[in-house]
């Protein structure tokens, strides 16, 4: 049974969003969201709008996913950062969940083995695993935030196969 899988990498600047059909495994749509706000607080409230209308157009289209995957916030050294960033993960859970689609979340480490085989991968290895997993040769997908959505959104339908 094919499944609509929403993917999304958060970020406070730019937001990576892409949607893959499992049957065939094939990507359907992606983009970035770049976020246009001033302050922290009108940041946030810019994803979670813009991240509701791009869903509400997969709506309208008849295009609702089954299953929505938010890569988890990463706990590094800058924890003003990682705050920063699990506001933003916030806000995009409100986003997905006005639309009533579950949720799931994996680890960085855990989308990068999926995809390349290796949970320490860089930004141009997952970009490649994608691209191997979804045969798209000559991509015009430039961004690295739309790569990682894929790879978010992949993450399940990977960890399904045996």
């Amino acid at each position: 049974m094919n499944q609509r899988i929403l993917g999304v990498d958060p970020g406070t600047h730019t937001v990576g969003v892409a949607v893959i059909n499992t049957e065939p495994l094939s990507l359907e749509h992606t983009t970035p969201i770049e976020v246009r706000a001033k302050t922290p607080e009108s940041c946030l409230a810019y994803l979670r709008e813009a991240l509701y209308l791009f869903v509400s157009d997969l709506h309208q289209m008849g295009h609702l996913p089954d299953l929505a995957v938010v890569e988890d916030v990463f706990i590094g050294y800058n924890s003003k950062g990682s705050l920063a960033l699990a506001q933003a993960r916030g806000a995009l859970l409100a986003a997905i969940g006005c639309w009533d689609i579950p949720v799931v979340g994996y680890s960085p480490t855990t989308v990068k083995e999926q995809v390349t085989g290796h949970g320490h991968k860089d930004k141009l290895g997952v970009a490649e695993g994608v691209a191997k997993v979804l045969h798209l040769n000559d991509s015009p997908i430039r961004s690295e935030h739309e790569w990682d959505a894929i790879a978010i959104a992949l993450t399940p339908v990977l960890l399904a196969r045996p």
